[in-house]
């Protein structure tokens, strides 16, 4: 049976909310306007910040993982059941070990990542994954294909995909679902203790994150009168030292907490903005 799972779009890294939907089969196929391919295409000889930033800027992406109504781990409206994989620095392996991919049955789709030097490789799960066990599901599977080489880390289960141009991309709709074994670990098993680290039994002062709170926070930033800075960052456009996406993060960060109430500063780490 043809499997038709359904993603959320963005016109770039910067949105946290979704452009429209469409179904991942389309996005692999390249089934997407003439002028983003050719922006595509002539990012992969740009030195690298320039690439980043004009990747930032120019170029749309999806969730694999599902529709989302926000971009973040809580925002998942309907699962995918598709984990993307992200091998990156392939160094002329990345038809081979898209050939590879192919000959695993619960592989619904390969393409050359936006770069053109990695590869995405979207699996089909018997079942959705959750923010507890998604990156234990991820390395996983991983594993399964064996390739050789080391997976990039383990992404979050809103982790953005850039679109890409692959003249031969692989798509098998009709591929079987992984089985997710019932033994894998979660991110957050309560059964599982840290002998190295004493128990802590305080209870945190910190209240979860007020997503209204994030937001009303992220619109003053965008507004403001010398808010260049800030649009800059949510492009991905860092002015430190520190030019990687960890950095521009961080800035950003540091930036909402200067308005955000105190009291959610303690969860405001796990929210991503770009």
């Amino acid at each position: 049976m043809r499997y038709t799972p359904q993603v959320s779009t963005f016109h770039s890294v910067s949105e946290i909310t979704p452009t429209d939907k469409t179904i991942l089969h389309g996005t692999l196929s390249q089934d997407f306007s003439d002028k983003i391919k050719n922006d595509i295409r002539s990012l992969r000889d740009l030195p690298l910040d320039e690439y980043r930033q004009k990747r930032n800027e120019l170029i749309p992406a999806f969730t694999s993982s599902g529709v989302f109504n926000l971009r973040n781990n809580s925002g998942l409206k309907i699962h995918s059941q598709i984990v993307g994989l992200d091998f990156d620095k392939l160094e002329g392996k990345v038809d081979t070990l898209k050939e590879k991919s192919s000959k695993a049955d619960f592989v619904f789709g390969a393409m050359i990542s936006l770069g053109g030097e990695g590869l995405k490789v979207f699996c089909k799960t018997d079942r959705p994954t959750t923010q507890a066990n998604h990156k234990s599901v991820y390395n996983y599977l991983a594993d399964q294909l064996a390739f050789g080489v080391k997976v990039d880390s383990a992404s979050a289960i809103s982790q953005l995909c850039f679109f890409s141009v692959d003249p031969h991309p692989y798509l098998n709709p009709t591929c079987e679902a992984f089985p997710i074994p019932n033994a894998l670990p979660n991110e957050k098993d309560s059964n599982q203790v840290d002998n190295h680290k004493p128990e802590n039994t305080e209870k945190s002062s910190f209240q979860p994150v007020d997503q209204k709170a994030v937001e009303e926070v992220l619109d003053r930033l965008e507004n403001q009168r010398n808010s260049d800075k800030f649009q800059k960052l949510m492009r991905g456009i860092s002015e430190s030292e520190d030019k990687s996406f960890s950095g521009v993060d961080f800035s950003i960060c540091t930036m909402v907490f200067f308005y955000l109430k105190s009291e959610y500063w303690g969860a405001i780490k796990i929210q991503p903005f770009r």
